[in-house]
């Protein structure tokens, strides 16, 4: 399955003290045995993502794959782990042939504006334009809430319009 290991630099200096923060793993809950998902091909100590003050930890899972009736799917998939607490923020699984997470991910800048920075994850083999052609997906962890920028009118029947989204 593979697994990442979170070190700390400072306890590498203070002798007797283990080094190891965290260990992190990406079975599921699924029996081990049955799955080679190649977890931590990719790994990267990322920016902040989840606005603590404390870098997080991205990790790919290229070998991840999702069975639907006699079809194996190999989506790949990539974790975000919180650097402050260790625990799993979000999972974030491919398209039917993605193969997400072979390759280090790369934080950019809050493009949108909602306080959280965007991500790049890549899937180096992917199907989608052709065989191994590919992908890079822009990913934002916190979804924007949404914000009024217009207000409703009465019509001639008394009514006020209203607009909604989901999704």
């Amino acid at each position: 399955d593979g697994r990442v290991r979170v070190l700390s630099g400072a306890k590498f200096l203070a002798p007797g003290e283990p080094a190891g923060l965290y260990m992190h793993d990406l079975r599921l809950g699924l029996s081990s045995a049955a799955f080679d998902f190649h977890f931590g091909a990719s790994v990267y100590a990322s920016a902040d993502l989840n606005g603590d003050g404390v870098g997080d930890i991205i990790a790919g899972a290229p070998s991840y794959t999702v069975l639907s009736g006699f079809n194996v799917y190999n989506r790949g998939a990539v974790a975000v782990f919180s650097g402050a607490t260790g625990a799993r923020m979000a999972l974030l699984s491919g398209s039917n042939t993605d193969r997400l997470g072979d390759a280090p991910s790369l934080v950019l800048d809050d493009y949108d504006s909602d306080g959280f920075p965007e991500f790049l994850v890549a899937g180096s083999l992917a199907d989608a334009n052709g065989v191994d052609s590919g992908v890079i997906k822009s990913v934002r962890l916190f979804p924007a809430t949404p914000t009024g920028y217009c207000t409703t009118k009465v019509n001639s029947q008394g009514c006020s319009p209203a607009i909604s989204w989901s999704g």
